[in-house]
């Protein structure tokens, strides 16, 4: 008896985690390995109800590729896809593992940051420039030739009340603005 119960509890397990995998599948951009926009948005959707209630800090990098558009055009979306993976990996290596890192849309990106306590905004901007540096020393190569890329970047913490629309756009307001302003830089967002 207490063999079948053993069995059927390694049984249960193995099915818990196989539905957490398939779940984690299915919200994985596939070629950066990142969180995909459905499961960024229903994160955030979560951090914002949980907040109402609870002592919840959330910041948000959102960061964008610098003519990515041109990358593609001249060296092929084979290497625009390189890229991609790069950059990944490497704010991948920056941001903390409890953090979400997802990728939002073509070339748009975005860590949320949560955390008991609140998160600075000098430490948002600290971690922001660390991705922009590091991005800015990647070398790639396609087509016998080298290049680097740059990244544009918006930051702001959550604003207790803001729905969590209104706190993506706010932050995507601050990554075009740094777009507006010349590019690889980072743009604090206003806060409402």
């Amino acid at each position: 008896m207490t063999e079948n119960r053993t069995d059927e509890k390694e049984r249960l397990q193995f099915l818990v985690n196989e539905v957490l995998r398939l779940r984690r599948l299915a919200n994985t951009d596939k070629l950066t390995g990142m969180f995909d926009r459905g499961y960024f948005n229903h994160f955030i959707s979560d951090v914002v109800e949980v907040s109402k209630t609870e002592n919840i800090h959330c910041g948000l990098i959102m960061f964008d590729i610098d003519h990515f558009k041109e990358i593609n055009d001249t060296y092929g979306h084979t290497a625009g896809d390189k890229v991609l993976e790069q950059i990944s990996d490497l704010v991948r290596g920056i941001v903390r593992e409890d953090d979400v890192l997802a990728r939002y849309g073509g070339e748009e990106f975005g860590v949320i940051l949560v955390n008991g306590s609140e998160i600075s905004e000098d430490r948002l901007v600290e971690i922001a420039e660390i991705i922009r540096n590091e991005v800015s020393e990647l070398i790639f190569t396609a087509k016998n030739k080298e290049f680097n890329v740059t990244v544009s970047l918006g930051v702001g913490n959550y604003n207790h009340g803001e729905s969590d629309v209104d706190f993506i756009n706010r932050i995507d307001s601050a990554l075009y603005r740094a777009k507006d302003n010349g590019r690889n830089q980072v743009v604090v967002a206003q806060s409402v």
